[in-house]
């Protein structure tokens, strides 16, 4: 984004050419190339917030953002989250490969801890939190 940004602002100023105003883009390529960036950011944030559910699966619950995340990798956050995840208390964190989004659990939402415990979110206790899913837990000592 920075080095974008820099040459849309630093940009050699002229006058727009008919096809920029013609396409919407009337302060010349700058703009469009900057729009097109911002249009991508949007688009990947809305793909990855409309993948998160009822059903997430993530990588581990932990408080500390790990240090070399894959995008599209989703965390739980736990109850003294660090850095990045500051103030981000039992949301979910997906890496988009540029930067951190938190989603706040939906009621009844169910996580997969990979090599741990499914985890329902409950609104409905007097502390809102998450709790290991029974239905899950019991399914897993039949197999």
């Amino acid at each position: 984004m920075t080095e974008l940004t820099n040459w849309a602002a630093n940009g050699t100023p002229r006058a727009p050419t008919q096809e920029e105003i013609d396409g919407g883009f009337e302060c010349g390529p700058a703009d469009k190339d900057l729009f097109d960036w911002l249009f991508q950011q949007l688009a990947l944030r809305s793909n990855l917030i409309s993948l998160v559910g009822f059903y997430q699966s993530v990588e581990a619950i932990e408080n500390d953002p790990p240090a070399n995340p894959q995008a599209g990798d989703s965390w739980l956050i736990g109850a003294a989250p660090t850095g990045d995840w500051a103030g981000h208390t039992d949301k979910i964190a997906i890496w988009t490969g540029l930067e951190w989004i938190t989603v706040t659990p939906k009621p009844r939402m169910l996580v997969g801890v990979r090599n741990g415990p499914d985890l329902r979110w409950r609104d409905d206790l007097s502390t809102p939190g998450w709790m290991p899913e029974i239905s899950s837990i019991a399914y897993r000592s039949m197999i």
